[in-house]
């Protein structure tokens, strides 16, 4: 009995060691899983940004006519078609799988292809065939609204319903590694404003655009209104304006539309001295409207010279107030 003993022990230990390295071989494996699907979620959703960010351009985009807007809005729907068939082919597992988490990602990308065809269709009611010098009609804002605000649903639907959810349960599995990233395609909530001053100046806007003589109404143009580094107003030409050194420094850029019409897709750039140019852009201006935007300064002691530029836009003849340089030092106190 001596004998046997010290062998059952040792039989038991084994069976101990190896319930704990195949549970441990589980346990990995299921994490695994999960953040292998979690890759996969992020390759569609990166590719659906990408091509959000492509449609919000080109819908801001100041050189396209209403007929190239259209085209380019019909050319999202394949794309958006075609991450629908590469996320139906995703395996989830776990809880995503057994709570059918999946579902809501499907039903969101699925979302965003129907409200893209149906945004190509209310694009063709508001724009096509119509005078440039003609509101659009309370049918033609709203059609473009419910579209726009269906994108905006699908969003709702991708964060709430499955990227929050999904998270929850890789939180709770303890994969802290693997996160979702957001989708998001609503990225001009005016545009699901059907007021007259909503998305109505939007679609003026575009009409212009493709119109012989565009904006009847007046001249077209932007401005730099003025530029200030840290607070201190910045004089255009060679005169060097000294300015306090604090951390971080920022300049910061006026531009207006003092034109007679609205403008789309604008752009300001900021050089300061040999740095990467800096750029941010504006989607839309109405006349007489100004909007602030602020860039980051290394406030590297010494003279250094900043450009600052807004490209012309479509109908805009007047491109002396476009561009201005500045010399600028930054001092300690």
């Amino acid at each position: 009995m001596r004998r046997i003993l010290p062998v059952v022990g040792v039989v038991v230990l084994v069976l101990v060691l190896g319930f704990l390295v195949l549970g441990s071989c589980s346990g990995s494996s299921a994490a695994d899983q999960y953040r292998s699907y979690v890759t996969d979620v992020n390759s569609v959703a990166r590719q659906s940004n990408g091509d959000a960010k492509a449609l919000d351009a080109a819908l801001y985009n100041q050189e396209l006519t209403p007929d190239q807007v259209i085209a380019k809005v019909s050319s999202f729907v394949s794309k958006a078609r075609a991450a629908e068939t590469t996320a139906s082919a995703l395996k989830p597992s776990g809880k995503i799988k057994q709570q059918d988490l999946q579902r809501f990602l499907l039903q969101s990308l699925q979302y965003r292809t129907l409200a893209l065809q149906d945004l190509s269709a209310a694009l063709k009611l508001a724009l096509l065939g119509k005078k440039a010098d003609v509101p659009a009609t309370a049918q033609q804002r709203e059609g473009v609204a419910n579209a726009y605000g269906e994108l905006m649903a699908s969003d709702v639907v991708y964060a709430a319903s499955f990227q929050r959810p999904a998270q929850e349960i890789l939180k709770l599995a303890n994969v802290t590694d693997a996160a979702i990233i957001s989708s998001v395609w609503g990225l001009s909530p005016a545009l699901a404003d059907p007021d007259q001053n909503g998305n109505g100046l939007w679609i003026q806007s575009v009409r212009d655009a493709g119109s012989v003589k565009p904006c009847t109404g007046g001249s077209i143009g932007t401005s730099i209104d003025g530029v200030t580094a840290n607070g201190k107003a910045l004089v255009a030409g060679t005169s060097v304006t000294t300015v306090r050194l604090t951390i971080p420094s920022t300049f910061k850029v006026t531009v207006g539309n003092h034109g007679n019409c609205p403008v789309r897709g604008i752009s300001i750039h900021l050089t300061e001295g040999n740095e990467k140019t800096q750029q941010i852009a504006v989607k839309s201006l109405l006349p007489s409207e100004t909007v602030e935007k602020s860039f980051p300064a290394t406030g590297n002691p010494g003279e250094v010279k900043v450009d600052v530029s807004v490209p012309t836009v479509a109908g805009e003849t007047n491109a002396d107030n476009n561009h201005y340089t500045y010399h600028v030092v930054f001092q300690s106190a």
